[in-house]
Protein backbone atom coordinates (compact mmCIF):
# COMPACT_ATOMS: atom_id res chain seq x y z
CA UNK A 1 0.00 0.00 0.00
CA UNK A 2 2.91 2.31 -0.68
CA UNK A 3 2.28 5.77 -2.22
CA UNK A 4 5.29 5.48 -4.51
CA UNK A 5 4.37 5.81 -8.24
CA UNK A 6 6.33 2.67 -9.16
CA UNK A 7 4.36 0.63 -6.64
CA UNK A 8 1.04 1.88 -8.01
CA UNK A 9 2.15 0.93 -11.50
CA UNK A 10 2.94 -2.60 -10.34
CA UNK A 11 -0.48 -2.90 -8.65
CA UNK A 12 -2.12 -1.71 -11.85
CA UNK A 13 -0.33 -4.43 -13.78
CA UNK A 14 -1.39 -7.04 -11.24
CA UNK A 15 -5.01 -5.94 -11.59
CA UNK A 16 -4.77 -6.05 -15.37
CA UNK A 17 -3.29 -9.56 -15.22
CA UNK A 18 -6.18 -10.65 -13.02
CA UNK A 19 -8.73 -9.27 -15.54
CA UNK A 20 -7.00 -11.24 -18.27
CA UNK A 21 -7.57 -14.54 -16.44
CA UNK A 22 -11.24 -14.21 -17.47
CA UNK A 23 -12.67 -16.15 -14.55
CA UNK A 24 -14.86 -15.09 -11.64
CA UNK A 25 -12.27 -15.74 -8.89
CA UNK A 26 -9.58 -13.59 -10.52
CA UNK A 27 -12.11 -10.90 -11.42
CA UNK A 28 -13.34 -10.74 -7.80
CA UNK A 29 -9.76 -10.50 -6.52
CA UNK A 30 -9.04 -7.57 -8.88
CA UNK A 31 -12.21 -5.82 -7.67
CA UNK A 32 -11.13 -6.32 -4.04
CA UNK A 33 -7.77 -4.69 -4.75
CA UNK A 34 -9.42 -1.66 -6.40
CA UNK A 35 -11.99 -1.34 -3.60
CA UNK A 36 -9.14 -1.39 -1.06
CA UNK A 37 -6.64 0.83 -2.87
CA UNK A 38 -8.86 3.07 -5.01
CA UNK A 39 -9.26 3.91 -8.67
CA UNK A 40 -5.55 4.38 -9.35
CA UNK A 41 -5.00 0.66 -8.91
CA UNK A 42 -7.22 -0.06 -11.93
CA UNK A 43 -5.15 1.95 -14.38
CA UNK A 44 -8.41 3.33 -15.79
CA UNK A 45 -6.71 6.43 -17.16
CA UNK A 46 -4.50 4.33 -19.40
CA UNK A 47 -6.63 1.40 -20.44
CA UNK A 48 -10.03 1.30 -22.15
CA UNK A 49 -11.45 -1.44 -19.94
CA UNK A 50 -11.03 -3.91 -22.79
CA UNK A 51 -9.82 -6.56 -20.39
CA UNK A 52 -12.86 -6.10 -18.15
CA UNK A 53 -15.19 -6.47 -21.16
CA UNK A 54 -13.53 -9.66 -22.30
CA UNK A 55 -13.55 -11.10 -18.78
CA UNK A 56 -17.21 -10.34 -18.15
CA UNK A 57 -18.20 -11.76 -21.55
CA UNK A 58 -16.40 -15.03 -20.74
CA UNK A 59 -17.85 -15.22 -17.22
CA UNK A 60 -21.37 -14.60 -18.54
CA UNK A 61 -20.98 -17.53 -20.90
CA UNK A 62 -20.41 -19.65 -17.78
CA UNK A 63 -23.76 -18.44 -16.34
CA UNK A 64 -22.29 -16.60 -13.34
CA UNK A 65 -24.32 -13.45 -13.96
CA UNK A 66 -25.37 -12.77 -10.36
CA UNK A 67 -21.85 -12.85 -8.97
CA UNK A 68 -20.37 -10.78 -11.81
CA UNK A 69 -23.14 -8.20 -11.52
CA UNK A 70 -22.41 -7.74 -7.80
CA UNK A 71 -18.72 -7.34 -8.54
CA UNK A 72 -19.45 -4.71 -11.18
CA UNK A 73 -21.66 -2.81 -8.73
CA UNK A 74 -18.68 -2.66 -6.34
CA UNK A 75 -16.30 -1.68 -9.13
CA UNK A 76 -18.41 1.00 -10.81
CA UNK A 77 -18.22 3.82 -8.17
CA UNK A 78 -14.48 3.23 -7.70
CA UNK A 79 -13.45 3.93 -11.27
CA UNK A 80 -16.06 6.39 -12.58
CA UNK A 81 -14.82 9.96 -12.62
CA UNK A 82 -16.73 12.74 -14.38
CA UNK A 83 -13.43 14.59 -14.94
CA UNK A 84 -12.16 12.09 -17.49
CA UNK A 85 -13.35 9.47 -19.96
CA UNK A 86 -13.93 6.61 -17.50
CA UNK A 87 -17.71 7.13 -17.61
CA UNK A 88 -17.55 6.75 -21.40
CA UNK A 89 -15.29 3.72 -21.05
CA UNK A 90 -17.74 2.08 -18.67
CA UNK A 91 -20.63 2.67 -21.07
CA UNK A 92 -18.57 1.32 -23.96
CA UNK A 93 -17.67 -1.77 -21.93
CA UNK A 94 -21.34 -2.55 -21.27
CA UNK A 95 -22.09 -1.97 -24.95
CA UNK A 96 -19.25 -4.27 -25.99
CA UNK A 97 -20.18 -6.99 -23.48
CA UNK A 98 -23.82 -7.21 -24.52
CA UNK A 99 -23.07 -6.90 -28.23
CA UNK A 100 -20.68 -9.85 -28.02
CA UNK A 101 -22.92 -11.99 -25.77
CA UNK A 102 -25.58 -14.52 -26.72
CA UNK A 103 -28.94 -12.88 -25.96
CA UNK A 104 -30.70 -16.24 -26.02
CA UNK A 105 -28.88 -17.38 -22.83
CA UNK A 106 -30.88 -16.78 -19.62
CA UNK A 107 -27.74 -15.64 -17.77
CA UNK A 108 -27.06 -12.95 -20.39
CA UNK A 109 -30.69 -11.83 -20.34
CA UNK A 110 -30.65 -11.45 -16.55
CA UNK A 111 -27.36 -9.55 -16.73
CA UNK A 112 -28.72 -7.25 -19.46
CA UNK A 113 -31.80 -6.52 -17.34
CA UNK A 114 -29.61 -5.41 -14.43
CA UNK A 115 -27.45 -3.26 -16.71
CA UNK A 116 -30.55 -1.53 -18.09
CA UNK A 117 -32.04 -0.97 -14.63
CA UNK A 118 -28.76 0.47 -13.34
CA UNK A 119 -28.68 2.99 -16.20
CA UNK A 120 -25.36 1.72 -17.51
CA UNK A 121 -26.68 1.78 -21.08
CA UNK A 122 -28.23 5.24 -20.90
CA UNK A 123 -26.99 7.50 -23.75
CA UNK A 124 -24.10 9.77 -22.85
CA UNK A 125 -21.85 12.35 -24.43
CA UNK A 126 -18.17 11.52 -24.25
CA UNK A 127 -17.41 15.25 -24.43
CA UNK A 128 -19.08 18.38 -25.76
CA UNK A 129 -18.83 17.41 -29.42
CA UNK A 130 -18.44 13.67 -29.91
CA UNK A 131 -21.37 11.31 -29.37
CA UNK A 132 -20.21 7.90 -28.22
CA UNK A 133 -21.09 4.93 -30.44
CA UNK A 134 -24.67 6.08 -30.97
CA UNK A 135 -25.34 3.87 -33.99
CA UNK A 136 -24.07 0.69 -32.33
CA UNK A 137 -25.94 1.68 -29.18
CA UNK A 138 -29.23 2.01 -31.07
CA UNK A 139 -28.73 -1.33 -32.79
CA UNK A 140 -28.10 -3.07 -29.45
CA UNK A 141 -31.14 -1.47 -27.77
CA UNK A 142 -33.37 -2.62 -30.64
CA UNK A 143 -32.00 -6.16 -30.20
CA UNK A 144 -32.59 -6.03 -26.45
CA UNK A 145 -36.14 -4.80 -26.97
CA UNK A 146 -36.87 -7.91 -29.06
CA UNK A 147 -36.28 -10.07 -25.96
CA UNK A 148 -39.52 -10.41 -23.97
CA UNK A 149 -37.87 -10.12 -20.55
CA UNK A 150 -36.03 -6.95 -21.60
CA UNK A 151 -38.75 -5.28 -23.64
CA UNK A 152 -39.93 -2.74 -21.03
CA UNK A 153 -36.50 -1.59 -19.82
CA UNK A 154 -35.00 -1.53 -23.32
CA UNK A 155 -37.95 0.54 -24.58
CA UNK A 156 -37.41 3.01 -21.73
CA UNK A 157 -33.73 3.31 -22.68
CA UNK A 158 -34.63 3.74 -26.35
CA UNK A 159 -36.86 6.69 -25.44
CA UNK A 160 -33.86 8.29 -23.72
CA UNK A 161 -31.72 7.61 -26.79
CA UNK A 162 -34.15 9.34 -29.16
CA UNK A 163 -34.66 12.25 -26.78
CA UNK A 164 -30.88 12.70 -26.45
CA UNK A 165 -30.17 12.73 -30.16
CA UNK A 166 -33.33 14.03 -31.85
CA UNK A 167 -34.89 16.58 -29.57
CA UNK A 168 -35.21 19.79 -31.55
CA UNK A 169 -32.20 22.09 -31.62
CA UNK A 170 -29.79 19.58 -30.06
CA UNK A 171 -27.14 20.78 -32.49
CA UNK A 172 -28.61 24.22 -33.15
CA UNK A 173 -25.37 26.16 -32.69
CA UNK A 174 -23.45 24.00 -35.15
CA UNK A 175 -26.39 23.97 -37.58
CA UNK A 176 -26.82 27.75 -37.62
CA UNK A 177 -23.09 28.37 -38.03
CA UNK A 178 -22.91 25.83 -40.85
CA UNK A 179 -25.97 27.28 -42.59
CA UNK A 180 -24.51 30.80 -42.48
CA UNK A 181 -21.35 29.47 -44.12
CA UNK A 182 -23.47 27.66 -46.71
CA UNK A 183 -25.28 30.91 -47.57
CA UNK A 184 -21.99 32.72 -48.05
CA UNK A 185 -20.46 29.90 -50.09
CA UNK A 186 -23.54 29.33 -52.25
CA UNK A 187 -24.80 32.89 -52.53
CA UNK A 188 -25.33 32.36 -56.27
CA UNK A 189 -27.85 29.53 -55.77
CA UNK A 190 -30.59 30.02 -58.38
CA UNK A 191 -33.73 31.77 -57.24
CA UNK A 192 -37.03 29.87 -57.28
CA UNK A 193 -40.14 31.34 -55.71
CA UNK A 194 -42.65 28.46 -55.93
CA UNK A 195 -43.13 24.82 -56.91
CA UNK A 196 -44.14 25.43 -60.57
CA UNK A 197 -47.22 23.19 -60.35
CA UNK A 198 -45.30 20.15 -59.12
CA UNK A 199 -47.12 18.00 -56.60
CA UNK A 200 -47.28 14.50 -55.09
CA UNK A 201 -50.64 12.79 -54.80
CA UNK A 202 -49.31 10.24 -52.29
CA UNK A 203 -47.95 12.95 -49.96
CA UNK A 204 -51.15 14.99 -50.15
CA UNK A 205 -53.17 11.88 -49.35
CA UNK A 206 -51.11 10.86 -46.33
CA UNK A 207 -50.60 14.33 -44.88
CA UNK A 208 -54.34 14.90 -44.53
CA UNK A 209 -55.41 14.52 -40.90
CA UNK A 210 -58.82 12.80 -40.91
CA UNK A 211 -61.32 13.13 -38.09
CA UNK A 212 -64.79 11.77 -37.46
CA UNK A 213 -67.81 14.02 -37.48
CA UNK A 214 -71.56 13.53 -37.20
CA UNK A 215 -73.69 13.43 -40.31
CA UNK A 216 -77.34 12.58 -40.85
CA UNK A 217 -79.09 10.20 -43.25
CA UNK A 218 -82.65 9.10 -44.13
CA UNK A 219 -81.58 5.47 -44.20
CA UNK A 220 -82.74 3.65 -41.03
CA UNK A 221 -79.65 3.12 -38.88
CA UNK A 222 -79.57 3.17 -35.09
CA UNK A 223 -81.86 5.41 -33.00
CA UNK A 224 -83.33 8.41 -34.88
CA UNK A 225 -83.33 11.98 -33.59
CA UNK A 226 -86.97 12.84 -32.86
CA UNK A 227 -86.57 16.60 -33.24
CA UNK A 228 -85.06 16.18 -36.70
CA UNK A 229 -87.83 13.75 -37.66
CA UNK A 230 -90.50 16.31 -36.66
CA UNK A 231 -88.72 18.95 -38.76
CA UNK A 232 -88.59 16.52 -41.71
CA UNK A 233 -84.76 16.46 -41.72
CA UNK A 234 -82.61 13.35 -42.09
CA UNK A 235 -82.70 11.92 -38.57
CA UNK A 236 -80.43 8.86 -38.44
CA UNK A 237 -76.89 9.62 -37.18
CA UNK A 238 -73.80 8.47 -39.06
CA UNK A 239 -70.12 9.12 -38.40
CA UNK A 240 -68.16 10.19 -41.48
CA UNK A 241 -64.53 11.09 -41.97
CA UNK A 242 -63.66 14.73 -42.53
CA UNK A 243 -60.39 16.56 -43.03
CA UNK A 244 -58.80 18.84 -40.47
CA UNK A 245 -55.36 20.35 -40.16
CA UNK A 246 -52.39 18.73 -41.83
CA UNK A 247 -50.32 16.25 -39.86
CA UNK A 248 -46.80 17.30 -38.81
CA UNK A 249 -44.16 15.90 -41.16
CA UNK A 250 -40.80 14.49 -40.05
CA UNK A 251 -38.18 14.04 -42.77
CA UNK A 252 -35.69 11.32 -41.84
CA UNK A 253 -33.86 10.72 -45.10
CA UNK A 254 -33.45 12.16 -48.55
CA UNK A 255 -34.76 11.25 -51.99
CA UNK A 256 -32.66 8.83 -53.99
CA UNK A 257 -32.42 11.26 -56.90
CA UNK A 258 -30.46 8.73 -58.95
CA UNK A 259 -33.57 6.57 -59.07
CA UNK A 260 -35.75 9.37 -60.47
CA UNK A 261 -36.08 11.33 -63.72
CA UNK A 262 -34.06 14.26 -62.36
CA UNK A 263 -31.31 14.07 -65.02
CA UNK A 264 -33.84 13.82 -67.85
CA UNK A 265 -35.89 16.71 -66.46
CA UNK A 266 -32.80 18.84 -65.86
CA UNK A 267 -31.68 18.33 -69.47
CA UNK A 268 -35.16 19.23 -70.74
CA UNK A 269 -35.11 22.39 -68.62
CA UNK A 270 -31.66 23.22 -69.92
CA UNK A 271 -32.90 23.02 -73.50
CA UNK A 272 -36.04 25.07 -72.83
CA UNK A 273 -34.61 27.74 -70.56
CA UNK A 274 -31.75 28.72 -72.79
CA UNK A 275 -33.00 27.99 -76.31
CA UNK A 276 -33.30 31.75 -76.86
CA UNK A 277 -30.11 32.69 -75.00
CA UNK A 278 -27.62 33.87 -77.66
CA UNK A 279 -24.57 33.62 -75.39
CA UNK A 280 -25.26 29.96 -74.65
CA UNK A 281 -25.97 29.18 -78.31
CA UNK A 282 -22.56 30.57 -79.21
CA UNK A 283 -20.91 28.46 -76.52
CA UNK A 284 -22.60 25.27 -77.70
CA UNK A 285 -21.76 26.08 -81.31
CA UNK A 286 -18.08 26.65 -80.48
CA UNK A 287 -17.92 23.44 -78.43
CA UNK A 288 -19.41 21.43 -81.28
CA UNK A 289 -16.95 22.98 -83.74
CA UNK A 290 -14.01 22.11 -81.51
CA UNK A 291 -15.13 18.51 -81.04
CA UNK A 292 -15.80 18.07 -84.77
CA UNK A 293 -12.39 19.50 -85.63
CA UNK A 294 -10.69 17.28 -83.09
CA UNK A 295 -12.37 14.17 -84.48
CA UNK A 296 -11.64 15.00 -88.11
CA UNK A 297 -8.10 16.37 -87.89
CA UNK A 298 -5.01 14.40 -87.15
CA UNK A 299 -3.29 17.35 -85.51
CA UNK A 300 -3.86 17.72 -81.78
CA UNK A 301 -5.51 21.02 -80.70
CA UNK A 302 -3.15 23.61 -79.29
CA UNK A 303 -2.92 24.20 -75.54
CA UNK A 304 -4.73 27.51 -76.00
CA UNK A 305 -7.59 25.88 -77.91
CA UNK A 306 -7.90 23.18 -75.25
CA UNK A 307 -8.03 25.79 -72.46
CA UNK A 308 -10.75 27.82 -74.21
CA UNK A 309 -12.73 24.66 -74.92
CA UNK A 310 -12.56 23.52 -71.30
CA UNK A 311 -13.69 26.94 -70.07
CA UNK A 312 -16.70 26.92 -72.38
CA UNK A 313 -17.52 23.33 -71.49
CA UNK A 314 -17.35 24.26 -67.80
CA UNK A 315 -19.93 27.03 -68.30
CA UNK A 316 -22.30 24.62 -70.06
CA UNK A 317 -21.86 21.93 -67.37
CA UNK A 318 -22.43 24.50 -64.66
CA UNK A 319 -25.63 25.62 -66.38
CA UNK A 320 -26.87 22.03 -66.54
CA UNK A 321 -26.11 21.62 -62.82
CA UNK A 322 -28.03 24.83 -62.07
CA UNK A 323 -31.04 23.39 -63.89
CA UNK A 324 -30.94 20.36 -61.62
CA UNK A 325 -30.62 22.58 -58.54
CA UNK A 326 -33.57 24.68 -59.66
CA UNK A 327 -35.80 21.60 -59.86
CA UNK A 328 -34.64 20.40 -56.44
CA UNK A 329 -35.25 23.85 -54.96
CA UNK A 330 -38.75 23.90 -56.45
CA UNK A 331 -39.29 20.49 -54.82
CA UNK A 332 -38.26 21.98 -51.46
CA UNK A 333 -40.72 24.84 -52.00
CA UNK A 334 -43.45 22.26 -52.52
CA UNK A 335 -42.52 20.26 -49.39
CA UNK A 336 -42.23 23.37 -47.25
CA UNK A 337 -45.43 25.09 -48.45
CA UNK A 338 -47.57 21.96 -48.27
CA UNK A 339 -46.35 20.88 -44.83
CA UNK A 340 -46.91 24.37 -43.41
CA UNK A 341 -50.39 24.77 -44.85
CA UNK A 342 -53.44 24.08 -42.68
CA UNK A 343 -51.54 24.33 -39.42
CA UNK A 344 -48.87 21.75 -40.23
CA UNK A 345 -45.13 21.88 -39.64
CA UNK A 346 -41.94 20.26 -40.93
CA UNK A 347 -38.96 18.84 -39.00
CA UNK A 348 -35.76 17.62 -40.64
CA UNK A 349 -33.63 14.96 -38.88
CA UNK A 350 -30.10 13.77 -39.46
CA UNK A 351 -28.02 10.97 -37.91
CA UNK A 352 -24.32 10.14 -37.90
CA UNK A 353 -24.01 12.87 -40.49
CA UNK A 354 -21.60 15.27 -42.06
CA UNK A 355 -23.42 18.56 -41.59
CA UNK A 356 -22.34 21.17 -44.15
CA UNK A 357 -18.88 19.58 -44.01
CA UNK A 358 -18.62 19.88 -40.23
CA UNK A 359 -18.31 17.01 -37.72
CA UNK A 360 -17.78 14.27 -40.25
CA UNK A 361 -20.16 11.41 -39.37
CA UNK A 362 -20.61 12.62 -35.77
CA UNK A 363 -23.64 14.87 -35.93
CA UNK A 364 -27.18 14.04 -34.79
CA UNK A 365 -30.17 16.34 -34.46
CA UNK A 366 -33.51 17.71 -35.59
CA UNK A 367 -34.46 21.18 -36.79
CA UNK A 368 -37.54 22.96 -38.16
CA UNK A 369 -36.33 24.83 -41.27
CA UNK A 370 -37.58 28.41 -41.41
CA UNK A 371 -37.80 28.65 -45.22
CA UNK A 372 -37.75 26.52 -48.38
CA UNK A 373 -34.21 27.76 -48.98
CA UNK A 374 -33.04 26.48 -45.60
CA UNK A 375 -34.73 23.13 -46.26
CA UNK A 376 -32.94 22.97 -49.63
CA UNK A 377 -29.62 23.70 -47.93
CA UNK A 378 -30.20 20.97 -45.37
CA UNK A 379 -31.25 18.40 -47.96
CA UNK A 380 -28.27 19.33 -50.14
CA UNK A 381 -25.46 19.53 -47.60
CA UNK A 382 -26.36 17.26 -44.70
CA UNK A 383 -25.18 13.75 -45.54
CA UNK A 384 -26.57 11.16 -43.12
CA UNK A 385 -25.60 7.53 -42.75
CA UNK A 386 -27.87 4.52 -43.28
CA UNK A 387 -28.73 4.74 -39.57
CA UNK A 388 -31.64 7.00 -40.53
CA UNK A 389 -33.39 4.09 -42.27
CA UNK A 390 -33.26 2.01 -39.08
CA UNK A 391 -34.86 4.68 -36.88
CA UNK A 392 -38.21 3.67 -35.42
CA UNK A 393 -41.04 6.04 -36.28
CA UNK A 394 -42.89 5.92 -32.97
CA UNK A 395 -39.82 6.80 -30.90
CA UNK A 396 -38.95 9.60 -33.31
CA UNK A 397 -42.47 10.99 -32.95
CA UNK A 398 -42.21 10.87 -29.16
CA UNK A 399 -38.84 12.64 -29.12
CA UNK A 400 -40.28 15.42 -31.29
CA UNK A 401 -43.60 15.55 -29.41
CA UNK A 402 -45.55 14.85 -32.59
CA UNK A 403 -47.60 11.73 -31.91
CA UNK A 404 -49.51 11.73 -35.23
CA UNK A 405 -46.65 12.92 -37.46
CA UNK A 406 -46.07 11.52 -40.93
CA UNK A 407 -42.50 10.17 -41.03
CA UNK A 408 -40.86 10.27 -44.46
CA UNK A 409 -37.76 8.17 -45.05
CA UNK A 410 -35.72 7.74 -48.21
CA UNK A 411 -38.10 5.38 -50.02
CA UNK A 412 -41.17 7.56 -49.38
CA UNK A 413 -39.29 10.72 -50.34
CA UNK A 414 -38.10 9.11 -53.57
CA UNK A 415 -41.71 8.27 -54.50
CA UNK A 416 -42.80 11.82 -53.66
CA UNK A 417 -39.93 13.29 -55.71
CA UNK A 418 -40.80 11.08 -58.70
CA UNK A 419 -44.43 12.22 -58.60
CA UNK A 420 -43.28 15.82 -58.32
CA UNK A 421 -40.98 15.47 -61.34
CA UNK A 422 -43.79 13.98 -63.41
CA UNK A 423 -46.04 16.97 -62.74
CA UNK A 424 -43.67 19.96 -62.55
CA UNK A 425 -44.14 22.65 -65.21
CA UNK A 426 -40.77 23.04 -66.94
CA UNK A 427 -42.06 25.77 -69.26
CA UNK A 428 -43.00 27.93 -66.29
CA UNK A 429 -39.65 27.20 -64.65
CA UNK A 430 -37.76 28.02 -67.84
CA UNK A 431 -39.52 31.39 -68.06
CA UNK A 432 -38.43 32.22 -64.52
CA UNK A 433 -34.87 31.25 -65.34
CA UNK A 434 -34.85 33.49 -68.41
CA UNK A 435 -35.94 36.41 -66.25
CA UNK A 436 -33.23 35.56 -63.73
CA UNK A 437 -30.62 35.39 -66.51
CA UNK A 438 -31.54 38.86 -67.63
Amino acid sequence: NSALPDTRLIISKIVKNLWEQKDLTSFSMAVSIIVSLGKEASGCDEMQLDSISEAVTRILSDSDEEQITEQLKLLHPKIIDQEDLCDHNWFYSMLEILTASDLTKPSVIRFALEVLKLGWLDPILADEDYIADAGEHHELLVRLKSVDELKVEAAHCLKKWYKQFFSRENNSQLLHMAYENFQQRDSDTPFVSHCHDGFSSSLEYHIANPFLQNAWTDEPEGIPNVERMLAHHPAFPRLISGKGNHRPVIIAGEPSWGGTLIEEKAEALFQRAFEDAPQLKHLLKDINKYETKKNQCRNEPTASEKFIYLEKQSVVNETREICKQVIQLAFCHYLYRLTHSKGGCLTYCWAKASIFGYNEEDSYGAHDPSSPEELYAMMSDIVSSELLDSLQDDYLRQALNASNALVLKSSELTTIAEEFLNSVNLNSMATDLEVDQE
